[in-house]
């Protein structure tokens, strides 16, 4: 045994909102107009597939599932995949890359999921067992993104859902009928 098993703390930010798909627009918006990219998965093979749009269902011919992740376009080569064997598949490791981590889903069958936009400040290093901090430039941009998410999004403090941002179009929806689920 003798291995250090003291657990590391996860130093990252995470914001869980409810948008319209005309609110996820705006964040495809301040992505372009950024010079941010976006990166989808699953890739068949060791390579970074991108997305045009946060609700994107295809890079090319290959049809992407869940989250995207927002990269700076000097981070690109710094992005690492790994495999998910069990799937036959790569994704990014958000661990170690220089990435944002969204997820945004349509509104569907009367109801809207949670989406949720997160990131990690550290990098986690093996030999020996230890944190660094990711680069300046990347911390930067995504803290001006949450800062844009958090300026731009305005919650509309439904009951129950204080602790998310719920977009006022969002609260327009439910009180004509939508329904909010909780994960």
């Amino acid at each position: 045994m003798g291995q250090n098993t003291k657990k590391m703390k996860m130093n990252s930010k995470q914001i869980n909102f409810y948008l319209t798909q005309d609110d996820i627009s705006k964040f495809d918006n301040y992505i372009k107009e950024n010079n941010l990219l976006l990166i989808g998965k699953p890739s068949p093979e060791k390579k970074i597939l991108f997305a045009d749009s946060l609700l994107s269902e295809y890079s090319g011919i290959h049809k992407l599932r869940g989250h995207k992740y927002i990269v700076r376009p000097e981070d690109v080569d710094l992005v690492t995949l790994k495999f998910i064997e069990n799937q036959n598949h790569y994704v990014v490791d958000v661990m170690n890359s220089p990435v944002v981590e969204i997820w945004c889903s349509n509104i569907t069958n009367e109801s809207k999921k949670p989406d949720r936009i997160y990131y990690i400040k550290d990098a986690l290093l093996k030999n020996p067992s230890r944190t660094i901090p990711k680069s300046p430039e990347f911390l930067k941009m995504a803290d001006d993104l949450f800062r844009w998410i958090r300026k731009n999004f305005k919650n509309a403090n439904l009951p129950g859902f204080e602790r998310d941002i719920v977009s006022p179009a969002i609260a327009e929806w439910v009180q004509s009928g939508g329904r909010l689920i909780r994960n």
